[in-house]
């Protein structure tokens, strides 16, 4: 007679901090061969408290989520909330195991992939727990660059060591950036006529 086998799912959930990359699961212990073994407890950080599942996010906001830990100290809560997480990649997977054996069955099935984007702390007298929240990669789509300017420090960023804008000072004209703009205007020397050269010192714009 055919018997089913049994398979026990476990939840992976895997943070590259800049302290360390804590990998946790959500009971007992799994080892992954090619990233590592994943603990319901780990003796440094602690253990999952909660967690609220990635929600759906509409208009100008990308999925997000958060979690939190509950670190064996509030020292180690303090080093977790560190200004530099933010950005630190995370992953969650599903995967599946024997029961029997807790043998990995399968390659995990990956379900999000996203970054920190802020980590508080609430301390009680002898607990604390550091609540992340997390939003998808897509969030990466929303930052907008605003300090890319007409200026020479926006160009030494850009092209270091380039000085096409060293000398550039008061500059009246607006440039367009990647299309063909107006015509400037004309010039004119001082004391002569004709046009003239946009490279002598007497040069002036109208």
């Amino acid at each position: 007679m055919f018997e089913a086998s049994r398979v026990g799912l476990i939840a992976l959930l895997e943070i590259e901090h800049p302290v360390a990359t804590i990998r946790l699961c959500d009971g007992g212990f799994l080892n992954w061969p090619s990233r590592g073994t994943f603990v319901s407890r780990d003796p440094a950080y602690g253990v999952l408290g909660s967690v609220d599942p990635a929600g759906e996010s509409v208009g100008d906001e990308a999925p997000g989520g958060r979690f939190s830990l509950l670190p064996p100290s509030p020292a180690t809560a303090v080093s977790l909330a560190r200004a530099d997480a933010q950005g630190s990649p995370i992953r969650m997977w599903m995967a599946e195991a024997n029961p029997d054996t807790g043998a990995l069955i399968g390659a995990p099935e990956l379900l999000f992939v996203g970054m920190i984007d802020t980590v508080s702390i609430s301390l009680g007298r002898s607990a604390a727990e550091v609540t992340i929240e997390y939003v998808s990669e897509a969030e990466k789509l929303f930052m907008i660059n605003e300090g890319t300017v007409l200026s020479q420090a926006s160009h030494q960023r850009a092209w270091p060591g380039e000085l096409g804008l060293a000398y550039a000072t008061n500059v009246p004209l607006a440039v367009p950036w990647g299309i063909n703009g107006p015509a400037r205007g004309s010039t004119y020397y001082s004391g002569g006529g004709g046009g003239g050269s946009i490279f002598s010192p007497y040069v002036q714009q109208r």
